[in-house]
């Protein structure tokens, strides 16, 4: 006899499709988002360090000087040639608009007339010159004070104190400043990776992976530990390289305490959204 009973109950689960983390792990390297040498751009005698090596400093501060004194020599030359320039030329267009008047009142020949122009025209030009002349001189005394040309991390000193500096070669090197806050992180993807991306990209299957800024990216250190900031990818090198088949990216991180050192191995992890298919 068949059972007149009641059918029993069937759960009906309704699947949907929904986006999941996807992550890719590479090798990489900080370095810093600023790397800068600061070298000498006047010669003499190095006569004072002003700041701590390995401490940070600002755009703008005084980090060397240099003997000043043959430049406040030579810039006091330069102004007193000028001054005479100057006199000159003051001479010279009185000369000139006195010989104009004669030569209106047929006193003065044509001839002397163009001399006198002639002559007041070349000393303008000797005061012009003359003014750059100073200009110069003062450029050279301002570059005796060596300032930091970006805010960042000093390294050691090229050259101590009393070193004589010239403005070539490595006797010109006085230090490097590197910036660590943002702090950026090289790393490269093999050309498999790359076209795996590429064909999950054509099937639908990670969101917007080619808006850089919506792309995450974290970093582990070499004992695992995850650091506390995230990440974004800021640059892609458009070509892969051909010796190793990978392209290069950068990541930029925030880092404001200086916990990520430039030259660091660490791991980068990118993670973006996978969409399942339905």
């Amino acid at each position: 006899a068949v059972s007149q009973g009641k059918a029993p109950d069937v759960a009906v689960l309704e699947l949907k499709p929904q986006d999941v983390p996807l992550s890719f792990e590479f090798s990489a390297r900080a370095q810093g988002s600023k790397e800068t040498e600061v070298r000498a751009r006047v010669g003499g005698i190095l006569l004072k360090r002003n700041y701590i090596e390995g401490s940070k400093v600002e755009e703008g501060s005084i980090l060397f000087e240099i003997d000043p004194a043959p430049y406040k020599v030579a810039l006091n030359q330069a102004k007193a040639q000028l001054a005479q320039a100057e006199a000159k030329l003051k001479n010279a267009e009185t000369q000139w608009k006195r010989t104009e008047e004669l030569y209106k009142q047929k006193y003065a020949s044509e001839k002397a007339r163009d001399e006198a122009r002639s002559n007041m025209d070349s000393l303008a030009a000797a005061v012009q010159l003359a003014q750059a002349e100073v200009e110069a001189a003062q450029l050279n005394l301002d570059y005796t004070t060596v300032k930091a040309p970006i805010s960042g991390v000093t390294s050691m000193e090229a050259q101590s104190e009393g070193s004589l500096i010239s403005t070539g070669g490595d006797a010109g090197l006085l230090t490097h400043i590197t910036q660590l806050d943002p702090i950026y992180v090289i790393f490269s993807a093999s050309e498999n990776e790359i076209m795996s991306l590429t064909s999950m990209v054509e099937r639908g299957l990670i969101r917007n992976p080619e808006n850089k800024s919506e792309i995450v990216a974290k970093l582990k250190f070499g004992n695992d530990m995850l650091y506390n900031q995230d990440g974004t990818i800021n640059f892609i090198n458009p070509a892969i390289d051909e010796s190793t088949g990978t392209i290069k990216l950068r990541a930029v991180f925030p880092n404001p305490d200086g916990k990520v050192r430039p030259g660091q191995f660490l791991r980068l992890v990118i993670c973006l959204l996978y969409t399942s298919p339905s």
